[in-house]
């Protein structure tokens, strides 16, 4: 089995991370006015961040303990945009309704996602 270097990775990685954490502060603050109210929204969320849990363990559970660096890689890039996508979706969703519940939790999930796969867990 062959190392990859994980340089490249983490610095991907971090700038996920980072930049979801950065949009989730940034609507944090941000007062939004005129926000519509749409409820159909709180279930969208949900099933796309449920929707991206199922996915992830779908793509960790098909690499292979001794799997080449290459798709290692492309594992990895594949479950970090699944939850960056799913913590996206949230938080735009608090953007056009103005309830935080969607921010937080797709935002909890995505960064617990992150954390969990992170690049020293992937070889």
């Amino acid at each position: 089995m062959t190392t990859i270097p994980t340089y490249p990775l983490k610095a991907i990685h971090g700038a996920i991370l980072g930049g979801m954490l950065m949009f989730f502060a940034i609507v944090m603050v941000a007062p939004v006015r005129g926000a519509a109210s749409v409820p159909m929204l709180r279930w969208a969320w949900i099933g796309v961040t449920v929707a991206a849990v199922f996915a992830v363990g779908f793509v960790r559970g098909r690499l292979p303990p001794g799997a080449g660096p290459e798709r290692v890689r492309t594992a990895g890039l594949l479950v970090w945009a699944m939850a960056e996508g799913s913590a996206l979706f949230g938080i735009v969703c608090t953007l056009v309704t103005g309830d935080i519940v969607p921010a937080v939790g797709a935002t909890l999930t995505g960064t617990f996602l992150l954390v969990a796969h992170r690049p020293s867990t992937l070889a």
